[in-house]
């Protein structure tokens, strides 16, 4: 199970809150690369707690014996495989500029340590719910059979895994100066034009998925 993992926390890794905001930081002339890490660190903590409360919650369902059978259970599955469906394939692909623009504007001048932190936590808070890799992640962890300590262990690899790319982009932002500005302002608005178009994507994939699976145990 850990090649599936290893996707999916690459597919995390290009989350506006894990790649986009770094590289947006990046691009500016001079960025102080301190508060830049203190973003990733927290935001690295914020997807490990909140890793740690949907675990708590699997092991729960999990001890409940054959609750993924039951009937409500399925139906809610299908809904839900039939909205994500639906969201994935019908939904008008968003500006793709849009997101870029909104973050350029707050990151357009050298923030403080604490600031960043506090974007860190906002930005997890808004993403979290919409990410859809993560949370099959840490349904794939849950069920992994190597207890407590080790599906805390790779929660924390899962989680540091999300943050590689933007520090490599940091260490190279470090290494080349300003040589780096043109090529990172690039790669951050041709990535602010994929971004939302890969998590319909993402959405509809898993929501077929989901309804297929829930169909063929309900009616066949």
């Amino acid at each position: 199970m850990i090649l599936p993992l290893i996707g999916l926390a690459l597919i995390d890794a290009t989350s506006t809150g894990t790649l986009l905001i770094p590289l947006l930081y990046l691009a500016r002339p001079r960025p102080r690369l301190t508060p830049l890490l203190a973003y990733l660190a927290v935001i690295t903590a914020f997807y490990f707690l909140v890793g740690i409360a949907l675990l708590a919650g699997i092991s729960i369902i999990v001890e409940a014996d054959g609750i993924w059978d039951a009937q409500p259970v399925l139906w809610g599955q299908l809904i839900v495989g039939i909205a994500l469906a639906a969201w994935g394939i019908l939904s008008r692909t968003p500006d793709p500029e849009a997101s870029a623009r909104k973050w350029r504007r707050r990151l357009d001048r050298d923030l403080p340590v604490p600031v960043m932190m506090s974007l860190a936590l906002g930005a997890g808070l808004i993403e979290v719910a919409s990410m859809l890799p993560y949370l099959a992640a840490i349904g794939i962890i849950g069920q992994m059979g190597v207890g407590l300590p080790g599906r805390l262990l790779i929660l924390a690899g899962y989680c540091l895994l999300m943050v590689v790319p933007a520090l490599v982009l940091v260490v190279l932002r470090a290494r080349l100066g300003q040589r780096a500005e043109a090529q990172l302002d690039r790669f951050a608005q041709w990535f602010s034009r994929q971004a939302d178009v890969t998590l319909l994507w993402i959405a509809a994939i898993v929501g077929i998925w989901l309804g297929a699976d829930a169909w063929v145990r309900l009616f066949m």
